[in-house]
Parts: structure tokens; sequence; C-alpha cells
């Protein structure tokens, strides 16, 4: 006998609907709740919209709207602050350059590969290893020497600007 023929048989039928039915109300009822918790998350963004500021009670039964936190400030792109520091005068010279380096913190300076002849894949460099190392204020330190080396400098200025703006300093 073909497995059809036993499911449309009266005993096949008896254990199969159930089944049937079983699986379908699983699905209902998890198509619900997903309904349900759409359209609650919907009101709380209409909510939000609506209301000028994020009240701290809520509806009873309801949870208090969660926090909107900020986004994390965009990360300048490397050729951008390459050309800042390039505008530095003096940043094209490896003694300015290894003068500069003198009071990073020493595990970035250990890692920093120095290439005397060419300025900008140092500096490149440089800031793929600052990348690596933000715990230890890397920018804060190498801003401070330049503003010690060069008090007032604009392109010292113009660089300070840029790392705040990103929040690196």
């Amino acid at each position: 006998m073909p497995w059809y023929a036993w499911v449309f048989d009266g005993v096949g039928a008896a254990i199969i609907a159930p089944l049937i039915g079983w699986v379908v109300t699983r699905f209902q009822r998890k198509r619900l709740a997903l309904s349900a918790d759409a359209t609650s998350q919907s009101n709380a963004q209409q909510t939000t919209v609506n209301s000028p500021a994020p009240s701290l009670t809520s509806a009873p039964g309801r949870p208090p709207d969660a926090p909107r936190r900020p986004l994390p400030p965009e990360q300048p792109s490397p050729n951008d602050l390459v050309d800042l520091l390039l505008a530095v005068p003096g940043m094209t010279d490896p003694v300015f350059r290894q003068r500069l380096y003198e009071h990073l913190p020493r595990d970035v300076t250990q890692q920093l590969h120095l290439d005397s002849r060419a300025a900008r894949p140092e500096l490149i460099g440089l800031i793929d290893t600052f990348a690596e190392y933000p715990h230890l204020s890397p920018w804060v330190s190498l801003l401070g020497r330049l503003e010690q080396l060069l008090p007032a400098h604009q392109g010292v200025q113009l660089l300070g600007a840029e790392l705040a703006r990103h929040g690196l300093v």
C-alpha cells in the first residue's frame, strides 16, 4: 500500500489531521506574535517621533523606551590625515619626524617603520599604527608634541580640529 493511501485511510487521517492542525496553529501563533511585536515597535517609534522628549515613565505593562546611543564618529580617511600632516612645515624632514616621534608612547614607536626617504608611506604607516593602539591616545601625544614644536601654526590647528571632529583627541 502506498503512503498516500495510508494517509487517506481512516487511521492515517486520524493521525495526520491533528498533526497538521498543530503545525498550522504553531505557525499562526508565531505570525501573530511577530506582527504584535512589529506593531508595538511601530507604536514606540511613533510615540518617540510625536513626543518632544523621551519619557522616563511609560504606560503600565510596557518597559520604558531605551535611550538612543549617539552614532560613533566617522573615521577620517588616511589620505586626508596624511595630507594634513604633510601641510605641517618640517614634516618631510626625517630629523623633524624623529623629534616628533620621541614623545609618542613607547609601544607605538616600536611598531613604526621609519623610512627617511619617503614621508608619505611613513605617515600612512604611522596612521595605521595609531589605529591599532587607540587606548594609548597616540593622536593626543602627536598633537601635543606638534604644538610644542610649532606653537600656533595654522597647519597644526587644522590637524587638531580635524582630529577633534573625528573624536581622536
